[in-house]
């Protein structure tokens, strides 16, 4: 996996732990928002930098200097987005997202539940809104967030 995404995972798990260390509930919950919002974007990170790097590998520096912009301009990465942008680049990477994704739920759609509730969350919180997301259910999305980032990596490879 790129050395970006391993870094980034590496200090996301450092907060997560130092996050489950601490025994005030409400403080708790706010670096629960915290973290949503760092997970979220661990997601959309990584989805750009697996995507940037197979286009700087594989395509012209025309089509590079075309698909930077639009890529690196990618947000608000829910599961349905990230299937359409995998399908612009090739149906198979879609088609193989979605059965991996399938595939490694223990639960039906708890990958793609995981990814949709991290994302809303972020926005949600972004906007100031109140939400009741705790430090448990963050821990969860981002996990199976990580899974989604390793399939990506696996299948754009």
């Amino acid at each position: 996996m790129n050395i970006k995404i391993v870094q980034h995972k590496q200090k996301l798990d450092t907060l997560f732990t130092l996050a489950s260390t601490i025994t005030d509930m409400k403080m708790q919950g706010e670096w629960a928002k915290y973290l949503c919002v760092l997970a979220s974007g661990y997601l959309e990170n990584s989805l750009r930098i697996l995507i940037l790097e197979y286009v700087s590998k594989n395509s012209s520096p025309r089509i590079q200097r075309f698909n930077d912009p639009q890529i690196s301009n990618l947000t608000n990465c829910k599961h349905a987005k990230i299937v359409k942008v995998l399908d612009q680049f090739d149906v198979n990477w879609s088609t193989a997202y979605i059965a991996e994704i399938e595939a490694k739920s223990k639960i039906t759609d708890e990958i793609k539940d995981s990814i949709d509730s991290l994302v809303q969350n972020r926005h949600d919180i972004a906007h100031g809104k109140s939400v009741g997301v705790g430090y448990v259910s963050v821990k969860k999305y981002y996990e199976q967030a990580h899974k989604a980032v390793e399939i990506i990596d696996k299948i754009i490879k």
